[in-house]
């Protein structure tokens, strides 16, 4: 790649910044990032602009000052990274000199830095079509698999990486980042990273956090914070005000990544809440006794019918549909 090639994607790279940050940033913007950053260089051309001014907003100061002075800014003049790794110094942000820095910083200054006219940081979405998952793979390589019709909000701040999901489900494998870092917001609740492999699923009043590897914190509510370790699972129930921690194994709660549901000696009441999330049609459970019925066993995930056809073999239960809804009752 040649280094005028490299000096134009980082000027997109800055141009994408400036138009996110904006207060006018549309749903077309968002779009078209998503696809401009899907190439690799670009991506990378993204993150280093975002370091960058990650940089600049710790030497503001001295930037504010330089910019004001009578002389303005030195070319050969440089503000080493904390921890004196110099790397503005040596690399440079656009073309290796503080000239193209000050033009950086320009773009940015009002918008982003001075206090008085601070604007919200403007966040990335992503969402899973309703009939298939989606990997995303953000600028620090930590991927986020989103569940089928699930949507996040990703947030890149300077003391945090910040994720809201909007709702569904989804698998996080985050690149750890002690100075910044990740924690995922689900309505109420808030997971918070320490180095791991977590799903998160939220079901309306219901959350359920699944650890792989690792460990995580959840804080929901004025519950305190709860630690849960790898091949553990917290669930919360925000209608009950009930919380429950257990043991479990990450690979069936993740199945869905395979396009299947596992379940051992779960109630069938459960697996139907399941199955609601990805029908078009509802599924109800007239007696509750029949919602207690036990199954162990796989379903893969495709209509409703077909799933139900499958748990009417393992189970004492008929399936009827009655005005667009199937109706689950215990076989007669």
């Amino acid at each position: 790649m040649t280094q005028s090639h490299q000096r134009d994607i980082r000027l997109e790279a800055a141009t994408w910044h400036a138009r996110l940050a904006s207060d006018d940033a549309s749903t077309e913007d968002f779009l078209g990032f998503e696809a401009w950053v899907a190439d690799p260089a670009c991506r990378a051309a993204f993150d280093e602009i975002q370091s960058a001014m990650f940089d600049i907003e710790d030497h503001s100061d001295a930037l504010r000052d330089a910019l004001s002075g009578p002389g303005g800014v030195r070319v050969g003049t440089a503000w080493p990274r904390p921890g004196g790794s110099g790397r503005w110094k040596s690399k440079g942000v656009i073309g290796g000199s503080v000239a193209a820095l000050a033009t950086l910083a320009a773009a940015f200054f009002v918008s982003v830095m001075l206090p008085s006219t601070t604007s919200p940081v403007a966040g990335v979405v992503y969402a899973a079509e309703p009939n298939a998952t989606r990997l995303v793979t953000l600028a620090d390589n930590t991927e986020i698999t989103l569940n089928r019709g699930a949507e996040v909000t990703v947030y890149w701040e300077k003391a945090e990486r910040r994720v809201v999901l909007a709702n569904g489900e989804a698998t996080f494998k985050v690149q750890h980042n002690k100075d910044r870092p990740f924690s995922v917001l689900a309505g109420t609740d808030r997971i918070r990273d320490i180095g791991t492999v977590f799903n998160v699923l939220m079901d309306g009043d219901r959350l359920t956090v699944t650890v792989a590897e690792g460990e995580v914190s959840v804080i929901s509510g004025t519950r305190p914070e709860q630690r849960v370790r790898a091949d553990f699972q917290y669930s919360v129930d925000h209608a009950s005000d009930s919380a429950e921690m257990q043991p479990v194994r990450p690979e069936d709660a993740m199945a869905w990544q395979q396009g299947r549901l596992v379940y051992r000696d779960t109630a069938l009441a459960a697996i139907v809440r399941d199955m609601n999330r990805y029908s078009d049609q509802p599924i109800h459970i007239e007696d509750p006794a029949v919602g207690e019925l036990r199954f162990s066993g796989a379903l893969r995930i495709e209509r409703a019918d077909a799933m139900l056809n499958t748990l009417e073999k393992f189970l004492p239960i008929d399936v009827k549909e009655i005005d667009g809804t199937f109706v689950v009752e215990s076989r007669k």
